[in-house]
Protein backbone atom coordinates (compact mmCIF):
# COMPACT_ATOMS: atom_id res chain seq x y z
CA UNK A 1 0.00 0.00 0.00
CA UNK A 2 2.48 2.49 1.44
CA UNK A 3 4.91 1.43 -2.30
CA UNK A 4 1.41 2.18 -4.19
CA UNK A 5 0.77 5.95 -2.32
CA UNK A 6 4.05 6.69 -3.29
CA UNK A 7 4.01 5.68 -7.18
CA UNK A 8 0.87 7.66 -6.92
CA UNK A 9 2.41 10.62 -5.21
CA UNK A 10 5.12 10.69 -8.08
CA UNK A 11 2.76 10.36 -10.95
CA UNK A 12 0.82 13.78 -9.52
CA UNK A 13 3.65 15.48 -8.92
CA UNK A 14 4.62 14.53 -12.53
CA UNK A 15 1.67 15.73 -14.27
CA UNK A 16 2.02 18.96 -12.62
CA UNK A 17 5.28 19.74 -13.35
CA UNK A 18 4.04 18.57 -17.31
CA UNK A 19 1.26 20.64 -17.30
CA UNK A 20 3.30 23.67 -16.34
CA UNK A 21 5.68 23.12 -18.78
CA UNK A 22 2.77 22.34 -21.69
CA UNK A 23 1.35 25.79 -20.51
CA UNK A 24 4.47 27.43 -21.52
CA UNK A 25 4.63 25.20 -25.05
CA UNK A 26 1.16 26.83 -25.81
CA UNK A 27 2.75 30.81 -24.70
CA UNK A 28 5.94 29.67 -26.53
CA UNK A 29 4.21 28.26 -29.72
CA UNK A 30 2.13 31.54 -29.72
CA UNK A 31 4.99 33.61 -29.84
CA UNK A 32 6.28 32.08 -32.55
CA UNK A 33 3.74 32.02 -35.02
CA UNK A 34 3.18 35.55 -34.14
CA UNK A 35 6.68 36.54 -35.33
CA UNK A 36 7.11 33.80 -37.98
CA UNK A 37 3.80 32.61 -39.47
CA UNK A 38 2.23 28.58 -39.31
CA UNK A 39 3.92 27.62 -41.55
CA UNK A 40 7.47 28.21 -39.94
CA UNK A 41 6.51 26.86 -36.77
CA UNK A 42 4.97 23.81 -38.44
CA UNK A 43 7.87 23.24 -40.41
CA UNK A 44 10.19 23.27 -37.09
CA UNK A 45 8.17 20.91 -35.50
CA UNK A 46 9.27 17.39 -37.33
CA UNK A 47 10.89 16.20 -40.51
CA UNK A 48 7.89 13.78 -40.44
CA UNK A 49 6.21 17.19 -42.00
CA UNK A 50 5.72 18.36 -45.41
CA UNK A 51 5.23 21.77 -45.83
CA UNK A 52 4.39 23.99 -48.72
CA UNK A 53 3.73 27.73 -47.67
CA UNK A 54 3.53 28.41 -51.20
CA UNK A 55 0.50 26.19 -51.85
CA UNK A 56 -0.34 27.17 -48.16
CA UNK A 57 -0.90 23.22 -47.39
CA UNK A 58 1.25 20.70 -44.95
CA UNK A 59 0.85 17.18 -44.29
CA UNK A 60 2.14 13.83 -43.64
CA UNK A 61 3.34 11.55 -46.45
CA UNK A 62 0.31 8.99 -45.35
CA UNK A 63 -1.86 6.34 -47.42
CA UNK A 64 -4.50 8.35 -45.84
CA UNK A 65 -4.69 11.09 -47.69
CA UNK A 66 -7.45 13.99 -48.78
CA UNK A 67 -7.47 17.73 -48.64
CA UNK A 68 -9.15 19.19 -45.68
CA UNK A 69 -9.70 22.78 -45.58
CA UNK A 70 -9.21 24.66 -42.36
CA UNK A 71 -12.11 27.74 -41.96
CA UNK A 72 -12.80 30.02 -39.84
CA UNK A 73 -15.77 26.98 -38.53
CA UNK A 74 -13.48 24.46 -38.37
CA UNK A 75 -10.07 25.59 -36.67
CA UNK A 76 -6.38 24.18 -36.25
CA UNK A 77 -5.38 23.37 -32.94
CA UNK A 78 -2.51 22.90 -32.08
CA UNK A 79 -1.56 20.63 -29.62
CA UNK A 80 2.27 20.12 -28.08
CA UNK A 81 2.39 16.80 -25.77
CA UNK A 82 4.93 14.89 -23.48
CA UNK A 83 3.82 11.66 -25.23
CA UNK A 84 3.86 11.34 -28.78
CA UNK A 85 8.08 12.03 -29.56
CA UNK A 86 9.44 11.13 -32.00
CA UNK A 87 6.04 11.30 -34.05
CA UNK A 88 3.80 14.16 -35.16
CA UNK A 89 0.12 13.00 -35.12
CA UNK A 90 -2.22 15.07 -37.52
CA UNK A 91 -6.43 14.65 -36.81
CA UNK A 92 -8.64 15.55 -39.81
CA UNK A 93 -10.91 13.17 -39.46
CA UNK A 94 -15.14 13.84 -37.75
CA UNK A 95 -16.19 14.52 -35.05
CA UNK A 96 -12.76 15.48 -33.25
CA UNK A 97 -11.11 18.37 -33.80
CA UNK A 98 -8.74 19.21 -36.73
CA UNK A 99 -5.35 19.05 -34.99
CA UNK A 100 -1.80 18.35 -35.20
CA UNK A 101 -0.05 17.29 -31.63
CA UNK A 102 3.51 17.10 -31.69
CA UNK A 103 6.27 16.81 -29.31
CA UNK A 104 6.93 18.94 -26.77
CA UNK A 105 9.95 20.69 -26.79
CA UNK A 106 11.26 19.59 -23.48
CA UNK A 107 10.21 16.17 -24.36
CA UNK A 108 12.66 16.82 -27.45
CA UNK A 109 15.61 17.80 -25.47
CA UNK A 110 15.53 15.11 -22.85
CA UNK A 111 15.63 12.64 -25.97
CA UNK A 112 18.85 14.32 -27.34
CA UNK A 113 21.65 12.12 -26.48
CA UNK A 114 25.05 13.62 -24.50
CA UNK A 115 28.39 12.61 -23.11
CA UNK A 116 28.92 13.51 -19.52
CA UNK A 117 32.01 15.86 -19.05
CA UNK A 118 34.22 13.83 -18.80
CA UNK A 119 33.62 11.93 -21.99
CA UNK A 120 33.55 14.28 -24.29
CA UNK A 121 37.34 15.46 -22.88
CA UNK A 122 38.25 11.93 -23.53
CA UNK A 123 36.31 11.49 -27.31
CA UNK A 124 37.55 14.93 -27.98
CA UNK A 125 41.60 14.29 -27.28
CA UNK A 126 40.87 11.10 -29.18
CA UNK A 127 39.76 12.71 -32.34
CA UNK A 128 42.48 15.60 -31.77
CA UNK A 129 44.94 13.88 -33.86
CA UNK A 130 45.31 13.74 -37.92
CA UNK A 131 46.65 10.41 -38.08
CA UNK A 132 43.27 8.95 -35.76
CA UNK A 133 41.06 10.70 -37.61
CA UNK A 134 42.12 9.29 -41.05
CA UNK A 135 42.00 6.10 -39.54
CA UNK A 136 38.59 6.61 -38.52
CA UNK A 137 37.42 7.76 -41.51
CA UNK A 138 38.79 4.45 -43.14
CA UNK A 139 36.59 2.86 -40.45
CA UNK A 140 33.85 4.44 -40.93
CA UNK A 141 34.09 3.14 -44.80
CA UNK A 142 33.86 -0.16 -43.47
CA UNK A 143 34.80 -2.46 -40.60
CA UNK A 144 39.34 -2.60 -41.25
CA UNK A 145 42.03 -4.48 -39.68
CA UNK A 146 45.10 -3.12 -38.36
CA UNK A 147 47.06 -4.57 -40.96
CA UNK A 148 44.99 -2.66 -43.57
CA UNK A 149 44.47 0.46 -41.87
CA UNK A 150 48.68 0.59 -41.70
CA UNK A 151 49.08 0.55 -45.00
CA UNK A 152 46.27 3.05 -46.02
CA UNK A 153 47.26 5.50 -43.46
CA UNK A 154 51.29 4.77 -44.16
CA UNK A 155 52.05 3.41 -40.22
CA UNK A 156 53.58 0.56 -39.09
CA UNK A 157 51.41 -2.12 -37.23
CA UNK A 158 52.72 -1.25 -34.07
CA UNK A 159 52.02 2.14 -34.57
CA UNK A 160 48.80 2.53 -35.95
CA UNK A 161 47.71 0.28 -32.74
CA UNK A 162 48.69 2.79 -30.47
CA UNK A 163 46.47 4.48 -32.20
CA UNK A 164 43.94 2.15 -32.38
CA UNK A 165 43.49 1.85 -28.53
CA UNK A 166 43.11 5.21 -27.92
CA UNK A 167 40.03 5.41 -29.96
CA UNK A 168 38.63 2.38 -28.47
CA UNK A 169 39.37 3.45 -24.48
CA UNK A 170 37.22 6.56 -25.58
CA UNK A 171 34.20 4.28 -27.23
CA UNK A 172 35.04 5.26 -31.08
CA UNK A 173 35.17 2.07 -32.60
CA UNK A 174 34.21 -1.67 -31.86
CA UNK A 175 36.25 -4.67 -32.58
CA UNK A 176 35.50 -8.34 -33.20
CA UNK A 177 37.09 -11.32 -34.32
CA UNK A 178 36.86 -12.79 -37.61
CA UNK A 179 39.42 -15.51 -37.71
CA UNK A 180 42.87 -14.45 -37.55
CA UNK A 181 42.11 -10.72 -37.99
CA UNK A 182 40.20 -8.24 -35.60
CA UNK A 183 38.27 -5.63 -37.33
CA UNK A 184 37.57 -2.46 -36.12
CA UNK A 185 34.34 -0.76 -36.82
CA UNK A 186 33.44 3.05 -36.35
CA UNK A 187 30.58 3.31 -32.80
CA UNK A 188 27.73 5.90 -34.57
CA UNK A 189 26.28 6.01 -30.91
CA UNK A 190 29.19 7.86 -29.39
CA UNK A 191 29.82 9.81 -32.16
CA UNK A 192 26.52 11.08 -33.03
CA UNK A 193 25.67 13.20 -29.52
CA UNK A 194 29.33 14.75 -29.96
CA UNK A 195 28.00 17.96 -31.23
CA UNK A 196 25.05 18.47 -29.03
CA UNK A 197 27.50 17.77 -26.23
CA UNK A 198 29.66 20.12 -27.24
CA UNK A 199 27.38 22.82 -27.88
CA UNK A 200 25.81 21.83 -24.04
CA UNK A 201 29.01 22.88 -23.03
CA UNK A 202 29.54 26.14 -24.12
CA UNK A 203 26.01 27.00 -23.12
CA UNK A 204 24.44 27.21 -26.20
Amino acid sequence: MAQQMLASGWKRAHLRAHRLQLADEVVQAGREIAVDGIYSFLRGLSHQLRVDPEREEFGLDMPHDHRVEITETRKLVLVPSAFVWPHVQLNCDDPWPMSVIYPASFVVEDARPRLPSADLVEVLRALGNDTRLRALRLIAERPRSTQELARLVGLSEAGLSKHLRQLSAAGLVTTRREGYYVLYAVSRERILPLSESVLEFLGE
